[in-house]
């Protein structure tokens, strides 16, 4: 389950800033007629070994506890839902 919570900084704090290069994440909502949530397919890129990810996640409706299940996908499967 996870916890919804939003928070707006004005600035990172310096302890914070990483010396390593960011991950690349790319997202994208999807539309599901059979499902009352929230669908995302992600790709993930490491900026280290140039990997790359690929990720469906459903969430449930909800405001503050939603229910999360994440599963790692195929390529395929990332570009036909894109």
């Amino acid at each position: 389950m996870g916890i919804e919570r939003k928070w707006r900084l004005r600035n990172l704090p310096a302890m914070l800033k990483p010396e390593i290069p960011d991950l690349e994440v790319f997202q994208a909502y999807v539309s599901c007629l059979d499902f009352d949530g929230e669908t995302r397919v992600s790709r993930f890129t490491n900026p280290y070994t140039g990997g790359i990810k690929y990720r469906l996640t459903f969430k449930t409706n909800g405001t503050l506890s939603r229910q999360e299940f994440e599963i790692d996908i195929p390529i395929w499967l990332f570009e036909l839902l894109c």
